[in-house]
């Protein structure tokens, strides 16, 4: 009889682990790739860091769900999963240390890992090689930190952070977003980096590198707005700002302020 329990259990536990997987075919510049989907689940993520190339979508689901899709052949070399960050649970990707690397390894930013998340308390989310983020759901934690490592485009109609934005970028950063709604902006550019939209932020600080290139265009209606410029390219805010501080170091840095009213 026990025998008979601890068959029926097993085949259980398969049918339900079978369940979790799901195989299937995608053609990608006229190549066939197999993906492997799996799925994790952990209601306490606040923090998704990311060292290979993925595509992450954050959508409005059930609260911790996880959809991971990878190319099977990829499977050896590459490691997923829910750990400890900084006190935190958070879902790290990247690659398995113990393996090397094929020279003719599938990942890149046209085959990347695709990721399906549904997390409502995300405090950070950090992608160190190249990453695609599509936000559905715009629901984070009251205080969250955008880092940008190598590529990163950031696509949404607006992201709301209840206390405050923190963006760091120290590659090439493009973001397609129309609000920004919190009540504190900070922004560090070491890269390249685009951003166009608005913000509710009543305090902004802007900060670039020697290296960092700007594309910025914000509506602004501000108390206190900082600018430290040792950079190159065009910055430019419009509305209404109380207090204004500028300092440009950078002789290609062009910083246009005559359309705040302050």
């Amino acid at each position: 009889m026990k025998k008979i329990i601890l068959v029926i259990a097993v085949i259980i536990a398969a049918v339900a682990a079978q369940a979790q997987t799901i195989v299937e075919d995608k053609v990608i510049d006229g190549e066939t790739i197999r993906y492997v989907t799996e799925h994790l689940s952990s209601e306490e993520l606040t923090a998704l860091l990311a060292f290979v190339h993925v595509d992450v979508t954050l959508y409005d689901g059930e609260e911790g769900a996880v959809e991971i899709s990878y190319p099977l052949a990829e499977r050896p070399y590459i490691n997923f999963g829910i750990e400890n960050y900084e006190g935190k649970k958070a879902l790290i990707i990247g690659r398995n240390g113990y393996i090397d690397i094929p020279k003719n390894t599938l990942l890149s930013e046209k085959v990347p890992i695709y990721v399906r998340l549904s997390a409502s308390q995300l405090k950070r989310i950090s992608g160190h090689m190249d990453t695609m983020l599509r936000i559905e759901s715009d629901k984070f934690a009251d205080d969250l930190v955008l880092q940008n490592g190598l590529v990163m485009a950031v696509v949404t109609e607006g992201i709301t952070a209840l206390n405050s934005l923190t963006i760091r970028n120290h590659g090439t950063m493009t973001c397609h977003v129309k609000e920004w709604n919190t009540a504190s902006v900070e922004v560090f550019n070491n890269g390249y980096l685009y951003m166009h939209g608005a913000t509710t932020a009543k305090n902004i600080v802007f900060k670039s590198a020697k290296d960092g290139i700007n594309d910025v265009c914000l509506d602004v209606d501000c108390e206190s707005l900082t600018i430290f410029s040792r950079g190159k390219g065009v910055l430019r805010y419009r509305g209404k700002a109380d207090d204004v501080q500028v300092s440009a170091r950078g002789k290609g840095c062009t910083i246009y302020t005559s359309e705040l009213n302050w």
